[in-house]
């Protein structure tokens, strides 16, 4: 056994050669499950749990009395679930999906429903907001007074104004 680890572990009855080992707490506190490495697959920190149970993939659930959540991974792709549902999954080739276990870019979000799909915040509150509403998709600069400037290479292209007047610059 590793010297200052706590080590459980499973057997056969009568079995030859003892048992194997399926959890070790080590000296430093770090919990291994499946697994005794002390450094992720990056190698850029410690693992304080490992879990390892095979080729169908891996699952860690919490629960409170709100529900569970649960972090896995399973064909090749990384999930973070919410009871039955996944809001999001990250696949092999790093693309992420928010509403959709299929992304078909870097990033795709599929909220499923009218409304707001997103809002970028300043400050404590929404500045802008992209959303679909009856097929219509809106971009909405939302603050006020705000506008809305389109830049290629840095320069102001395009602008729309809180009142609805469009400028376009033309540097030709």
């Amino acid at each position: 056994l590793p010297s200052g680890s706590l080590v459980f572990g499973t057997a056969t009855y009568n079995a030859v050669g003892g048992a194997v080992e399926r959890m070790r707490i080590d000296s430093s506190g770090d919990v291994f499950v499946g697994g005794t490495t002390t450094t992720n697959a990056q190698g850029w920190g410690r693992e304080i749990a490992s879990i390892n149970s095979g080729s169908n993939g891996a699952s860690l659930t919490l629960k409170d009395s709100n529900g569970e959540w649960q972090v896995a991974t399973y064909t090749n792709k990384f999930y973070i679930s919410k009871g039955s549902t996944t809001p999001m999954l990250i696949d092999s080739s790093g693309q992420v999906g928010i509403g959709t276990d299929s992304p078909s870019r870097l990033l795709t979000v599929d909220k499923g429903s009218s409304g707001d799909i997103a809002h970028f915040e300043g400050n404590g509150s929404v500045h802008l907001r992209i959303g679909e509403n009856s097929n219509n998709m809106y971009l909405n600069a939302n603050n006020g007074n705000a506008t809305i400037a389109f830049q290629t290479n840095g320069t102001e292209r395009m602008r729309i104004e809180s009142d609805g007047t469009v400028q376009i610059t033309n540097s030709t």
